[in-house]
């Protein structure tokens, strides 16, 4: 950052891992996946589905979501993000958009679940993630946040995206020319950071 975080006009925000601490998610939601599993062992087949979507994260290639995976990684998970919530995070976009700072969400993965379950609708602007016409790509890749400063009429120098991970929202804003703030991903760690969000 080349300026306090509160002297920004736009604000571009990851979800999974940013606005909630994912390691206890991830480990809480492993461990209903594998019970659901164990106690329904007919289901394995769709561990296909699993690694189809695993190999396109790997090749960062924004396919539609099965309905399993969907399933899981977004309406199942979302149920269970509420208790994890960074709230100095979410109390920030409430009172920066409140200020009149215009607050962006951007994700790999679909986002209306996991925006609900925070209850952050009113206090953001929009959110985006790969549709398969306008962003069809994943992160680190930066067309998607290239079309979102497009398409909402965003400056460079007035923009800072916010992720956990620098292999790819760091990356992603690097590679469109946009300031970026990377998170612990650990809460202890994150304690460290508590008066940038005052």
């Amino acid at each position: 950052m080349t300026k306090d975080l509160g002297e920004y006009k736009n604000y571009i925000f990851d979800m999974d891992g940013t606005l909630y601490f994912n390691p206890p998610v991830i480990k809480r939601l492993i461990a209903i996946i594998l019970g659901y599993y164990i106690f329904h062992p007919w289901m394995l087949y769709q561990l296909g589905q699993w690694m189809k979507y695993i190999g396109y994260e790997k090749k960062k290639n924004a396919k539609g979501f099965s309905p399993t995976v969907y399933k899981w990684l977004v309406v199942k998970l979302s149920k269970i993000i509420p208790k994890y919530e960074d709230k100095r995070i979410t109390n920030f976009i409430k009172r920066q958009h409140s200020l009149g700072k215009k607050i962006y969400i951007y994700s790999n993965v679909p986002l209306i679940e996991k925006i609900s379950a925070l209850k952050l609708h009113k206090h953001i602007d929009n959110w985006f993630c790969p549709d398969g016409e306008n962003i069809t790509t994943l992160k680190p890749d930066s067309a998607g946040l290239e079309y979102i400063m497009k398409k909402e009429g965003l400056k460079k120098e007035e923009t800072i995206f916010i992720g956990d991970r620098f292999k790819t929202d760091g990356k992603c804003a690097v590679n469109a020319g946009v300031e970026c703030l990377i998170l612990p991903k650990k809460q202890k760690q994150r304690e460290k950071l508590k008066e940038l969000f005052f």
